[in-house]
């Protein structure tokens, strides 16, 4: 009986994955159990297929300002609907097919977003429409901004290393901020 209940939450909960074998183990290892995002276990190898084409592209390091308050503090269910909150909206407000979202840490408050962009110009909108989003349901957020463009592919891993330090910077910049700010230059090309 178990095991059945066990097929059905798993079989709702986690969307179906493109994964040769198809086992509900490697799909549980690849899916956030609490916001039912892709892992960061994913973003390395997605991303990189993601970033072989020609247009540009962005990644965003979104990270929740002040969460430290609900871990410290105690308040740990209240952290986790916030995280879970966060997660909502921001499934909501990114929809198109080549989009991707990212819980980066299971037990973090760091979401990674993936997304094609025309320019830099563009990516900070979207960074600062996201911003909004969650700032409007009571849950501020810093955003880093990394920015590629060109035929080359490009590295997942660099990019999100550019997206953390740009986070780090709006975080000192005093949070619920996205940077670099929408000023050319708008962001450092990775090409």
């Amino acid at each position: 009986r178990s095991s059945s209940w066990w097929s059905m939450t798993a079989t709702s909960a986690f969307p179906a994955l493109p994964i040769p074998g198809d086992h509900a183990l490697q799909q549980l290892h690849h899916w956030d159990y609490q916001t039912g995002l892709r892992s960061g276990r994913l973003f390395e190898s997605e991303c990189s297929i993601l970033c072989r084409g020609p247009c540009p592209v962005a990644v965003l390091l979104i990270d929740l300002d002040n969460f430290r308050r609900f871990n410290d503090g105690g308040y740990r269910e209240e952290g986790d609907r916030a995280i879970t909150l966060a997660a909502r909206v921001l499934s909501e407000k990114l929809r198109r097919q080549a989009d991707r979202i990212y819980r980066l840490h299971t037990a973090g408050d760091e979401f990674v977003v993936f997304f094609a962009v025309e320019t830099s110009r563009d990516a900070y909108r979207q960074s600062d429409r996201l911003r909004g989003a969650l700032a409007s349901v009571n849950v501020p957020c810093s955003v880093g901004i990394a920015f590629a463009e060109g035929s080359t592919t490009r590295d997942p891993a660099q990019l999100l290393r550019l997206a953390t330090t740009n986070k780090h910077i709006a975080k000192k910049r005093g949070g619920n901020t996205v940077y670099p700010p929408d000023e050319p230059p708008p962001s450092p090309v990775i090409a």
